[in-house]
């Protein structure tokens, strides 16, 4: 908390104060008090946005500490659908190393933003993402989409691929009420990985509105929204680690 507070009192803000005080005292009273406070008033938004920031570096730079993983420069590689969707995509607070769930990948905020012409803002689109590399399971299935009935955030031309796509039909009906299927690859060899305790695992375990994709050797998993509780990322990376186990044990 005093190193967030020592970033805060920085020259800019107190200058742009020192500016604000100096109309309201050098113009006519009425004009330079509006001046003035509508300046204030811009300071300190920037300074609570600031604020805010900070107060999230600093969570994550904990989280990471705490479980001895590192925070890593750079975006996510364009991999999967989801991580190439957008006209526009960046990733934040990316954490690699052995997540919860002991198996090595990558936790990201990661965003992608859709453009809508010059005159609108772009739309915004936030998931928390988990990535593991697979090798061997993209000569099992080249395309697998696990995707939530409800709460799906599929893009346009994901939308498109999966009407392209088999489906993966499963007797069970708890596991039918939450997702749904498609893939590109030996239906034989999915069957074997989504046995009934694991499907029933699943349907009872994963987070809310929880999705998977597989694009060749690589997974992704995530939920919609920036996740902001250390209980919260470690069931999505606990979770996604699970998946990845299954995947990984019935490719050998």
């Amino acid at each position: 908390m005093k190193r967030i507070g020592s970033q805060l009192l920085r020259p800019r803000p107190i200058l742009q104060t020192l500016i604000a005080l100096f109309i309201i005292d050098g113009v006519d009273n009425a004009v330079g008090l509006v001046i003035g406070l509508l300046i204030l008033a811009w300071v300190l938004t920037n300074a609570v946005d600031r604020a805010r920031r900070l107060s999230r570096d600093a969570f994550y730079e904990t989280y990471a500490d705490a479980r001895e993983l590192q925070q890593l420069e750079g975006q996510l590689p364009g991999v999967t659908p989801l991580l190439s969707a957008g006209d526009a995509r960046y990733a934040e607070q990316v954490i690699g190393g052995e997540l919860p769930g002991e198996r090595a990948g990558e936790l990201a905020l990661y965003t992608y933003e859709i453009h809508r012409g010059e005159d609108k803002p772009p739309s915004l689109h936030r998931f928390t993402v988990v990535l593991h590399s697979l090798p061997g399971v993209g000569k099992r299935v080249s395309e697998l989409y696990c995707e939530p009935r409800a709460g799906a955030a599929l893009t346009d031309s994901v939308r498109s691929r999966l009407r392209a796509l088999e489906r993966l039909e499963l007797e069970s009906v708890a596991f039918d009420r939450r997702f749904e299927i498609h893939y590109d690859g030996d239906a034989v060899w999915l069957k074997r990985v989504f046995a009934p305790s694991f499907i029933v695992w699943l349907a009872g375990h994963a987070p809310r509105n929880f999705a998977f994709e597989l694009s060749g050797d690589h997974l992704c998993a995530y939920v919609t929204g920036h996740l902001k509780s250390e209980p919260q990322l470690d069931v999505l990376s606990a979770t996604t680690a699970a998946v990845a186990d299954r995947l990984a044990t019935e490719a050998v």
